[in-house]
């Protein structure tokens, strides 16, 4: 019976790839193995996974053969992104091959794989011009502030407003999207619109012309600390976090 690592090397074989570029990891440990039974393919170590994508790339322009490369799983493939960026934009053979970790580890969060500590949970707030109709309840829900003018706090792909109300499904209109809370600060006390801001930033701030309100939905990101063995944490580092986790408790 012949292994999965093994079809590997014989397919390099029968597509008579004379040389591969290679940076070896766990997850492609088993195919090094069966490189080192043969030699019809050429094994070059590069000292990082960008320089081996760029080595290949630069191989297939100077002898008008596909470039072949090889690195391990999570960081090993995402390092090879620029090298196979270069060889697209310039239309260069490259065929890149990347390990993958077991099926019974993909569904976890690598943070779920180290220690964590719960610093707190930051959550959104409205901020609303003082004469603005919401600014008389006690508390408004995201469909209310959907129906208003909203200034969006710009966070890209990681906004929490944007996800909060996906989650409730409710589309609202954003009238601005600016990157800068301060900024957004100044727009509502200019009558622009109401926005969400985290309560670590308002928190401090003397906002009397400005009316803040609980969101009934409370939509929150939690802030953690977190670390894979502490014994192997530099002292200085194990201050740190026994600094900031006992002011976040207080």
């Amino acid at each position: 019976m012949i292994s999965g690592a093994a079809y590997v090397v014989k397919a390099l074989q029968e597509e008579n790839v004379e040389i591969l570029f290679n940076y070896p990891g766990a997850a492609t440990i088993d195919i090094m193995d069966e490189l080192y039974k043969q030699d019809q393919v050429k094994v070059i170590l590069p000292r990082h996974e960008q320089a081996l994508a760029h080595a290949a790339d630069g191989y297939a322009r100077s002898t008008g053969k596909v470039g072949v490369c090889m690195v391990t799983s999570g960081p090993g493939a995402t390092n090879l992104v620029t090298g196979i960026a270069t060889a697209y934009a310039d239309s260069v053979p490259l065929v890149c091959i990347t390990g993958q970790v077991d099926l019974g580890f993909t569904h976890i969060d690598y943070v779920g794989q180290l220690q964590s500590h719960i610093l707190y949970q930051d959550y959104l707030y409205a901020v609303l011009p003082s004469k603005h109709p919401l600014a008389k309840q006690n508390e408004v829900s995201l469909a209310d502030l959907a129906k208003t003018e909203l200034i969006l706090l710009d966070e890209g792909e990681n906004s929490l407003t944007r996800a909060a109300f996906e989650k409730a499904k409710i589309t609202p209109t954003f009238a601005y999207e600016i990157y800068d809370d301060y900024t957004i600060l100044e727009m509502i006390r200019q009558d622009l619109g109401a926005s969400l801001l985290y309560e670590n930033f308002l928190d401090g701030l003397t906002l009397d012309d400005l009316t803040i309100r609980h969101i009934s939905e409370k939509p929150f990101r939690t802030i953690v600390l977190a670390w894979k063995n502490w014994q192997t944490l530099p002292l200085a580092a194990q201050e740190f976090a026994k600094t900031i986790s006992s002011k976040m408790n207080d």
